[in-house]
């Protein structure tokens, strides 16, 4: 699709003027591969991308999220309207359309995550990503697992990583993940990440085992070389890790929770848990990742004592 080489090549931008993320890029083109351009618009039976652009008018567009938040899901939906206006966008920036892509009503967005793990529980799934990769002979799920736990990166920005300073640089101190900005989200995606010596531990023995063939070579690569993508062998294999950690609805994005968590825990404040996590708004980031632990809320009693003390002696 034309929309989607001219993204790559930084000249179809986003809303905001921006390039787009390749991983943004790789959602969009499945969605419009399996959801937008086959959908039959109800007037002509025809493919949404068999039609002409000038055909696609808010009324369709429309059909086509309510039919798809019912068919598929609300998530489909929203990703789809996302994805079909981008397209559009590019039409209209180039002059092959006269309007740009309509205001439709969307479903609302799924309800957020509200699991996150104890320590002990992140520390029985890397047990169990080690004895998995013992099983299998290959090295993946423990060092996927690692860098979940040590940095809350999203699965897509840690599977595009490159070894040495411009991604996962273990010879460093303290060893760090450098997130680029191609790889993310926003420009506040774009990080580094110091990361804990146990876990770059479990990664140095990755990387020993992998032996790459040069620095900046893809931490995570198919055979072929290319990246691995988050489903396939990296879904399966997560799936299998979890169950046999003895654990349920544990994701990539519930250890970005619980990370989040974590750090609230231990008394990282609001602007340094949102820059490690790669957002711009702290406050977001408080609101929608960090679940106070029973841990936390045991300690209110105690520092509400320590307040009233304090007061009482003034």
């Amino acid at each position: 699709m034309s929309f989607l080489h001219r993204a790559r090549r930084g000249t179809a931008l986003t809303r905001s003027r921006h390039p787009y993320a390749l991983n943004t890029l790789a959602g969009y083109e499945t969605t419009l591969r399996l959801h937008v351009l086959p959908w039959p618009e109800p007037r002509s039976g025809l493919g949404l991308g068999s039609l002409p652009s000038d055909a696609i008018d808010t009324r369709t567009i429309q059909n086509m999220v309510d039919a798809l938040s019912v068919d598929r899901s609300n998530e489909t939906a929203r990703v789809a309207y996302a994805a079909l206006a981008a397209v559009l966008r590019d039409l209209y920036s180039r002059g092959l359309i006269e309007s740009l892509p309509p205001r439709v009503l969307l479903p609302p967005p799924g309800r957020p995550r509200e699991r996150a793990l104890t320590i002990d529980e992140a520390d029985r799934l890397l047990a169990a990503a080690e004895a998995d990769d013992s099983r299998t002979g290959r090295s993946l799920m423990a060092p996927v697992v690692a860098l979940l736990i040590a940095t809350g990166a999203r699965i897509t920005e840690i599977l595009r990583l490159v070894w040495g300073p411009a991604g996962l640089d273990l010879d460093s101190q303290p060893p760090r993940v450098a997130i680029a900005r191609a790889t993310t989200k926003s420009e506040a995606g774009a990080r580094v990440i110091p990361i804990e010596d146990a876990y770059a531990d479990v990664l140095r023995g990755h990387r020993d085992r992998c032996a790459p063939a040069a620095e900046d070579a893809l931490v995570f690569a198919r055979e072929d070389g290319r990246p691995l993508d988050r489903g396939g062998r990296v879904r399966s294999g997560l799936d299998r890790v979890v169950k046999h950690a003895d654990l349920e609805g544990v994701s990539p994005h519930v250890l970005r929770h619980s990370q989040g968590t974590w750090l609230a825990s231990a008394g990282v404040q609001g602007p340094a848990l949102a820059a490690r996590l790669g957002h711009a708004d702290a406050a977001f980031t408080i609101r929608r990742y960090v679940k106070p632990t029973d841990a936390d809320l045991a300690k209110a009693p105690d520092a509400l004592q320590r307040l009233r003390q304090q007061h009482r002696s003034t």
